[in-house]
């Protein structure tokens, strides 16, 4: 998968977005309107970046509840503002968003700066420029679009600035936060379902990926908890095409046995027939990314995996609604799979966030892209709201927050990851339908 299209999957993490590349060419050059931000002058990697104006603090986002009074926070972003033509344009939605989230969400007795970064996408400058906001006093900073820029800017920190990524699928060390990587709540709420449904055996596919890997892992140690017996793991390397071996391996580990004791009480010539009614119920797990999901479950079918009564579960990639338009019904019909509340346009959050972009920039939204912007600052914000004035201050206090509204979602940051509050769903000719269990 390319580079920008990667990048690009990260506007399915609420479940609810549409693809980036349909949208790109719709978006005007950001002209924001008296009211907002200030905004910090970028030298970025070629020279110095336009300055924005000096503007007023917009109204408050009931979001964030009471207005703060007296409150003056400075944030950085850090983004490729300059490069390629598709990550130049993306970054600069990215930093909308951010705009909006500093103009709007701690109301209008609040001045917030943003020191604005162009890395150009080059990880050793994204790890010199988190060296200047700290200098400047940056609290915390959002950007770091993929992850190397996000590692490189995490080991070139001099203290504890906290880093959100917006994007990035793997964000670790203290105080670095991606709103697209894994999930383990998600994935334990799938091995927990499977122990209430009663099944059997449930056997693992992922990929070595982080992020799968780690859903894997927590969905694993969750069925351990719950006391259902894991038949078996099985693991492809990323970037692979043909997943024949670890299914076929899996369904071996789910149905070898019942269907080699049922072949045994056949005359010679019979042929066997299975009912799957008159199997044991079990399931298989796959914590698949988008891109993933759209290669393995047409092969998931194609290996006959769906015709031996073998339920598939799965996380959020399942629920992509890019996936559900790529991939013909069939493949993911029946599946039992995670995806974020409160998420996207139509949701409390969403529709609040468009309301404070239209307002600000006097134009309408039509891309979500700004919205993953938004909600990463959004977090740095209520660590400031809460009384964190340092970056180890704000640091410290984003390991708390809990079920905030964003526009991707219901955020929490748990365990050092921000999760978002998901439900279990069945897909149905793709569309979702609540599973209560």
């Amino acid at each position: 998968m390319s580079r920008f299209r990667r990048i690009a999957r990260a506007l399915s993490v609420s479940g609810r977005f549409l693809i980036l590349a349909a949208l790109l060419g719709a978006c005007q050059p950001a002209g924001p309107r008296p009211g907002g931000t200030t905004a910090a002058p970028s030298p970025g990697a070629s020279g110095a970046a336009p300055e924005a104006p000096p503007t007023e603090a917009a109204a408050p986002d009931t979001a964030a509840g009471t207005p703060t009074a007296a409150l003056d926070v400075r944030l950085g972003s850090v983004l490729p503002l300059s490069g390629s033509p598709a990550f130049r344009d993306y970054a600069k939605l990215i930093a909308e968003g951010v705009e909006v989230a500093a103009a709007s969400y701690l109301g209008p007795s609040a001045q917030v700066t943003v020191v604005s970064r162009d890395d150009a996408g080059d990880p050793t400058v994204a790890a010199s420029q988190v060296q200047e906001l700290e200098a400047d006093g940056a609290l915390g900073a959002v950007g770091f679009l993929e992850q190397g820029d996000l590692a490189a800017a995490a080991a070139g920190r001099m203290g504890e600035l906290a880093l959100i990524s917006p994007t990035a699928r793997v964000a670790s060390g203290t105080g670095v936060f991606s709103l697209s990587g894994a999930d383990p709540r998600a994935a334990a709420s799938m091995a927990d379902y499977a122990a209430q449904q009663g099944f059997k055996r449930v056997a693992v596919v992922n990929s070595r990926s982080a992020e799968s890997s780690q859903e894997a892992d927590a969905f694993e140690a969750a069925l351990q908890t719950d006391g259902v017996p894991l038949a078996g793991r099985f693991e492809y390397d990323p970037g692979e095409t043909s997943f024949g071996g670890p299914l076929k391996a899996a369904q071996q580990a789910l149905r070898g046995a019942e269907i080699d004791s049922l072949r045994a009480k056949l005359p010679p010539d019979d042929t066997l027939h299975v009912n799957p009614d008159s199997l044991d119920p079990v399931a298989l797990f796959l914590p698949l990314s988008p891109g993933d999901v759209e290669l393995v479950a047409p092969q998931v079918t194609f290996f006959g995996l769906d015709t031996l009564g073998i339920q598939v579960l799965g996380t959020s990639g399942w629920t992509d609604p890019d996936v559900l338009s790529s991939i013909p019904f069939r493949h993911t019909d029946g599946v039992i799979a995670t995806m974020p509340v409160s998420a996207g346009p139509g949701s409390p959050g969403y529709e609040r966030f468009k309301k404070a972009y239209e307002e600000h920039f006097q134009r309408s939204l039509v891309s979500p892209v700004p919205a993953l912007g938004y909600d990463a600052a959004i977090l740095l914000l209520e660590a400031a709201k809460d009384g964190a004035r340092t970056p180890a201050e704000v640091a410290a206090a984003l390991e708390h927050v809990h079920d905030v509204q964003g526009a991707t979602g219901i955020l929490s940051v748990e365990d050092g990851r921000v999760v978002r509050r998901t439900e279990v769903v069945r897909i149905e000719h793709g569309a979702f339908i609540p599973v209560v269990f």
